[in-house]
């Protein structure tokens, strides 16, 4: 049996935009990268056997092996949850429905991170723990808006070793979609276009175990 690895789509960006201003109240928190990675985080249920509902199971805390990650791994992470007026709102349903598809999942838990990062004094790291995978079935990354920056890819490649395969610009609504067990991924650094603006990078990362 075949398995799909990789898939990249794009979600109309009306759904984008019906999300995108929640992204300015995104909060600083007091972990490693909190500052300049903003983040809400939300441990979700998703039914997708009659219309996409999402329920969020209240978990706050987040926690990663440090076999997965070794910058914040084995640390227990709270997060503000994302907003239910988010969650429920047509844009986050559509974008959650068309991961569902893609991922052929019909009911699911799986955790929602709405995050930006921002640039400080030049080029910041997407994500300071480099090459990694995540230790799920499923993963996707969306994006949602670059403000007054360059850089910012997905890179993709089959080892921790090897070069990428795949570099690409998360414009508005492209959401690539990776099998985290056979593919290892990373992010260039984003830097600001003009200095002393404001520049950021608005994200969604969906992870889930079948």
């Amino acid at each position: 049996m075949a398995n799909t690895i990789l898939e990249i789509i794009k979600v109309d960006t009306r759904y984008v935009d019906d999300i995108k201003s929640s992204f300015d109240k995104l909060p600083e928190s007091d972990h490693k990268d909190g500052n300049y990675r903003l983040r809400k985080y939300s441990h979700v249920l998703v039914d997708c056997e009659v219309d996409t509902q999402i329920s969020d199971l209240g978990v706050t805390q987040f926690k990663q092996s440090s076999k997965y990650n070794q910058h914040q791994g084995g640390m227990a992470r709270n997060f503000n949850s994302i907003d239910e007026h988010v969650l429920q709102s047509p844009g986050m349903l559509e974008i959650v429905k068309a991961f569902m598809d893609a991922c052929k999942f019909v009911v699911v838990e799986m955790d929602i991170h709405q995050m930006r990062v921002k640039c400080q004094g030049g080029a910041t790291q997407l994500s300071p723990e480099g090459w990694h995978q995540d230790g799920y079935d499923c993963i996707a990354m969306i994006g949602i808006n670059r403000c007054n920056i360059m850089g910012g890819e997905i890179l993709l490649s089959t080892s921790k070793t090897e070069p990428p395969f795949l570099e690409a610009v998360m414009d508005p609504g492209t959401m690539v979609i990776v099998d985290d067990s056979h593919l290892w991924h990373n992010g260039g650094a984003i830097q600001p276009v003009i200095n002393d603006e404001p520049a950021y990078m608005d994200a969604m990362v969906f992870t889930a175990k079948r």
